[in-house]
């Protein structure tokens, strides 16, 4: 089985512990947030979105638990199945590596920022997939050739000036 596959079925098996009698919310969000940190970084917007899941114990939400429906586990639900969605529409799958101190997600960031979806989706396979060197060289030559210079110099620009290089130079 791919790292790809093992990493749906793991999140598929936190979906079905929100059917269980025996839910614990603060339990679920652990072991998901862990899940999540392999494979996107612990800094990721998806694995904030799961740490953000609170019990509301307002008047709003007291009414609204007046359903069949734990409004809490509607919110685990949704947004659990929609980063299964984009995992599983991914083509590829670049997996956070826990040993690593350095978080480069903002590298990332300023391509995705600065490129279309469809460069970007091209920029991210011709990197992740295996190839030879100097073939993969050439490809993203010709892809930054076809960049106009504004782009390239925001790229840059996002790179440079991001509080993650500026704390990383001053270590």
């Amino acid at each position: 089985m791919k790292p790809k596959e093992k990493y749906i079925t793991l999140l598929k098996e936190q979906l079905d512990k929100l059917d269980s009698n025996s839910f614990d919310l603060a339990a679920w969000k652990r072991s998901t947030i862990m899940i999540l940190s392999s494979v996107f970084g612990p800094n990721n917007v998806r694995t904030k979105a799961i740490e953000s899941i609170e019990h509301e114990y307002n008047s709003w939400s007291l009414r609204d638990e007046s359903g069949t429906k734990d409004p809490v586990k509607i919110i685990c639900r949704e947004t659990l199945q929609s980063i299964i969605n984009e995992i599983e529409l991914s083509d590829t799958l670049i997996i956070h590596h826990a040993g690593s101190d350095t978080d480069l997600s903002f590298i990332w960031e300023a391509f995705e920022n600065e490129l279309t979806g469809a460069r970007s989706k091209a920029l991210r396979k011709l990197i992740s997939e295996e190839s030879n060197d100097d073939i993969k060289n050439t490809e993203v030559d010709i892809l930054l050739q076809e960049l106009p210079d504004e782009t390239k110099r925001n790229i840059l620009k996002h790179i440079l000036l991001s509080e993650e290089l500026k704390k990383w130079l001053l270590e």
